[in-house]
């Protein structure tokens, strides 16, 4: 297409992009998440990015040059993926909602081993644990695992941990957490009426409808 035949003359209302800040963009890749409604209104006003006619190549007094036809194949190619990634969402985007702090107390029953549980991960949220305590008054040195429960099963968290009597021990846990997901803590080989505690710290996250 010749520029003779790229020549448009302006138009009341129409919005106009220039080609090459699609083309080579000033912008960096960010992630942006939207309501239903703002959703609504992309996937509409995308019609427009459709029209070869809304890409200026320069503009000129009285007119401007549309971008040229292999300039807009490759804008084309950019505004599919952009109506791609708004009719179906692949990637789920969250971030911090609500700090996660827990103490669990809890006594012993002679049941080996004893579990202490941080709760279930309610509907709509995800956790990221990032540092546990566990204390036990046993009187001597207890073994602790840490585990992931869900569904009636369970995953290792953490190897095999030696919690000393009467002290304060923990260290750092880089663990996420999904819906109707629990991390407990299993003590070992410790009689009745003894305390059992574990404490997570960490952050809440809001998962988008």
């Amino acid at each position: 297409m010749s520029e003779a035949e790229r020549r448009t003359g302006y138009a009341d209302r129409r919005v106009l992009i220039t080609a090459a800040r699609i083309l080579d963009p000033q912008f960096g890749a960010q992630s942006i998440t939207l309501d239903g409604a703002q959703v609504e209104l992309l996937r509409n006003v995308v019609e427009y990015l459709w029209r070869d006619t809304t890409f200026v190549d320069r503009y000129e007094t009285g007119y401007y040059i549309k971008a040229a036809a292999e300039d807009f194949d490759a804008i084309s190619a950019i505004v599919a993926d952009l109506e791609g990634k708004l009719a179906n969402n692949d990637n789920t985007i969250f971030g911090y909602n609500d700090r996660l702090l827990g103490r669990f107390d809890d006594t012993t029953d002679g049941a080996d081993p004893f579990y202490v549980g941080a709760g279930q991960v309610p509907a709509g949220e995800v956790w990221e644990v990032e540092q546990f305590t566990l204390y036990q008054n046993e009187g001597s040195p207890v073994s602790v695992h840490l585990s992931v429960h869900y569904s009636a099963q369970q995953y290792p968290a953490l190897g095999e941990l030696t919690v000393p009597n009467g002290t304060w021990y923990g260290g750092a846990l880089n663990l996420l957490l999904a819906e109707g997901e629990e991390l407990k803590a299993a003590f070992h080989a410790m009689s009745a009426s003894k305390a059992a505690r574990l404490v997570v710290i960490g952050y809440k996250m809001k998962v988008p409808e």
